[in-house]
């Protein structure tokens, strides 16, 4: 089983800075610990991917992290995108991430060089479940991002990627 590391979201990574990548941490670590998942966890992952990680963290809630993302909303919304940021490093190519405007969460890109060509750009929509229902499951809310990246997107090709931290696992779909 391979591993991923939330702790190295606080180094920085792939043009995001380390405040940003502990702000990250702090969500999913609150999600992930809220739903009885201690320092680690398993996270399957499925549909354009197929694996399993060790899902591993130094921190531990603190009162002052659990006031600061109360709002499960939001935590599950950070948290997923932890999760994204980490397996979209690991699992493909793409290692550059920027904020977009809308439409979808992050423009993604390879390589290093600042001249990107559009074949080595991608867009990644991210979203997350504190815990899948029968009325609320990872495929319904994949097929709803599919659907609003189609609506946005028609030159490159794009990532929804849903996290569930119930039972740790994540969906992604590539389009």
């Amino acid at each position: 089983m391979r591993k991923l590391e939330l702790d190295n979201l606080k180094d920085g990574i792939g043009g995001l800075t380390e405040a940003f990548g502990t702000f990250l941490v702090e969500a999913a670590m609150y999600c992930l610990e809220q739903n009885n998942h201690n320092g680690q966890a398993v996270l399957q992952v499925e549909g354009y991917f197929d694996e399993k990680f060790e899902l591993i963290w130094s921190g531990r809630l603190t009162e002052e992290v659990k006031g600061s993302w109360y709002d499960r909303k939001e935590a599950t919304e950070y948290g997923a995108t932890a999760i994204a940021i980490l397996l979209v490093n690991e699992l493909t190519d793409y290692n550059k991430f920027k904020r977009t405007r809308g439409g979808t969460d992050y423009i993604i890109s390879k390589g290093k060089s600042t001249n990107t060509k559009m074949s080595d750009i991608s867009y990644l929509e991210i979203s997350g479940l504190w815990k899948e229902t029968k009325n609320n499951t990872l495929t319904m809310r994949v097929n709803l991002k599919r659907k609003q990246v189609e609506r946005t997107i028609i030159d490159a090709s794009a990532f929804v990627i849903v996290t569930e931290f119930g039972n740790p696992k994540t969906k992604i779909h590539k389009q």
